[in-house]
């Protein structure tokens, strides 16, 4: 469970829920790295610390201008700028979700 002072900092990067209850963060996860996310139903998210390759450009994991429902985002994933909502999805360890 995140933790006042964790659900006031995603606040101030501009992330919301439905209920901060039902969001879980591992307790390694970078929280800067979650800029304007939304979060409802219960999402899971994963360690993201690192880095992947995005059209021979490293950028850095984390939920960037998304809206998440009722997923498992797995470890050192980037969701970034999303135009529609990612619901429901078990996203693996690595992935790139953007545009």
């Amino acid at each position: 469970m995140l933790s006042k002072a964790q659900i006031d900092q995603l606040t101030a990067q501009g992330c919301t829920a439905g209920d901060w209850s039902r969001v879980t963060v591992a307790p390694d996860a970078d929280l800067a790295r979650f800029r304007n996310a939304h979060f409802r139903g219960t999402v899971s998210l994963g360690v993201n610390a690192g880095a992947v390759d995005v059209d021979g450009v490293t950028l850095p994991c984390g939920v960037y201008d998304a809206f998440l429902v009722d997923c498992v985002v797995g470890a050192n994933v980037r969701i970034a700028r999303v135009g529609s909502v990612v619901a429901g999805y078990d996203i693996a360890d690595g992935a790139v979700v953007q545009d």
